[in-house]
């Protein structure tokens, strides 16, 4: 198993980039969200990473950080979700989102991910549910279960739904919960208070 790849950044896409490591271009297949942390090209870098073996097909997928391997691990083991399906979960859903709406059965956050159905959320939730609680989150903002975790969850819907981009709208939403009590708010107020964090 390859652990990691370090070497000098080649080529970056949003989906895939190219790692020179003494002289041989490694191809590693990446998240949306482990893009936005690459270096400029010609910088050096370091991707954890998992080696995906098939019959037809052996690629190398990296990782900026733990828990986006380990999701992606996770992801694996849900039926009828391949290497291609996992990275596109985790390039429309941060690991952290993700987490909270499997563990608050909020289907509908995840069925908003780009080619992933009601029935596909539906079934990820009830195959991970027991499964990604051991997950720690860098930066993950600690937070009642229950209803205030449904408000949040809602928060963040609202604003993609406002055409707010996915990380835009959960920072602002975590800013907020950092410096106010949920306990007297109303989804409404949440969503406007996020609203100004965002500007």
């Amino acid at each position: 198993m390859i652990a990691y790849v370090k070497g000098i950044l080649h080529e970056a896409q949003p989906t895939r980039c190219v790692i020179d490591v003494h002289g041989a271009g490694v191809e590693i297949f990446i998240p949306v969200s482990t893009h936005e942390k690459l270096p400029s090209v010609g910088k050096e870098v370091r991707l954890l990473t998992y080696l995906y073996i098939r019959e037809d097909n052996t690629s190398l997928y990296g990782f900026a950080t733990p828990e986006e391997k380990e999701a992606f691990i996770l992801l694996l083991s849900v039926s009828k979700i391949g290497p291609k399906g996992a990275l596109s979960i985790l390039s429309g859903i941060r690991v952290a989102e993700l987490k909270t709406a499997i563990l608050s059965n909020d289907s509908k956050r995840i069925s908003l991910v780009p080619g992933i159905g009601v029935k596909t959320a539906e079934r990820l939730i009830l195959e991970l549910k027991e499964k990604i609680s051991h997950i720690f989150v860098s930066g993950e903002v600690s937070t009642p279960a229950g209803q205030n975790r449904v408000m949040i969850n809602d928060a963040v819907s609202a604003l993609l739904a406002l055409g707010y981009p996915q990380a835009q709208a959960q920072n602002a939403v975590q800013r907020v919960i950092k410096t106010k009590s949920l306990d007297s708010f109303s989804i409404e107020d949440l969503v406007k208070l996020a609203l100004q964090q965002s500007k």
